[in-house]
Formats: structure tokens, sequence, C-alpha cells
């Protein structure tokens, strides 16, 4: 079982590897590479059960697009993590993108 997302892991933290990348592993396919390409705070949220909700945008290879669900993702800086991702479209490379929300 992988950790789970700590308070200490927020959008500075993932902003410190902005446009780095990301490999998805996967037990049924072949890994993928996804580049983090934003994070971005959504603003204080003192009752929320995460102060500091924040947004991770990556973006894929144009050729294989992931499902909306939990997925594995290895990264040399920051180790293995579990994380919601959900497919919100190409950008304006035409690469799919996918969008993960901590709040």
């Amino acid at each position: 079982m992988l950790p789970s997302m700590g308070r200490d892991q927020n959008a500075a933290w993932f902003s410190a590897h902005l446009k780095s990348a990301f490999t998805v592993v996967e037990a049924d396919a072949p890994s993928l590479q996804l580049d983090l390409i934003d994070v971005r705070e959504l603003g204080r949220q003192p009752h929320a059960p995460r102060p500091d909700p924040f947004v991770l945008t990556f973006a894929g290879p144009p050729n294989r697009v992931l499902d909306q669900r939990i997925h594995r993702l290895s990264h040399p800086v920051l180790g293995d993590l579990e994380i919601f991702l959900v497919p919100i479209g190409p950008g304006g490379d035409a690469r799919p993108q996918y969008e993960a929300v901590f709040n």
C-alpha cells in the first residue's frame, strides 16, 4: 500500500516539481509518462477537511487516454503516489490533460 497524501503534500510540495515527468505504473498496461504542467491553489478553506486545497494538471501522450480513476504515479524525487485523475480534454498542444483536485 502506498502512503496517503498528507498535509505536508501541498501545492508548494508539487510546485517544486512543475514541468517534471511522472510515470503512470499499471499492472495491465505499458507505463506512460505524464508531465506536471500546472499547480494551482484554490484559496484557504478554514473549515474544510483540507484547509489548503489545490489542483494539479498533467499532460500525457496523444496516443493513449487514461480512464478516470486512481492511478499509481511514480516520480524520481517524490516517490510513488496514488492520485485520482480526471481526464479534462486536450490542451492547446492536443495532448490529453488530467486534473487531480485535493480538497
